[in-house]
């Protein structure tokens, strides 16, 4: 995780292996039974299990989407 690394610790990283993975997901309502960042979790997850297999860095995530059903509800957090 780049976001957990010292320059140092990344400049080093990035001369062994340049490949850097980026999730992609969303902060939004899903109603009160799940976490703002549902859509945010499953590509972390993903992004670390394929860094650890290939010995990439993970880049940190991007948590904002273009939500139509979503908007107006507390916690959704858009770019429009």
């Amino acid at each position: 995780m780049i976001e957990e690394m010292t320059t140092v610790e990344l400049k080093k990283e990035i001369e062994r292996n340049p490949v850097v993975i980026l999730p992609v997901g969303a902060t939004e309502a899903h109603g009160p039974h799940l976490p703002l960042g549902t859509d945010t979790y499953q590509p972390q997850a993903i992004a670390a299990m394929l860094a650890s297999r290939i010995n990439g860095l993970v880049a940190p995530s991007i948590r904002y989407g273009h939500h139509s059903s979503t908007r107006n509800m507390v916690g959704t957090l858009g770019i429009s």
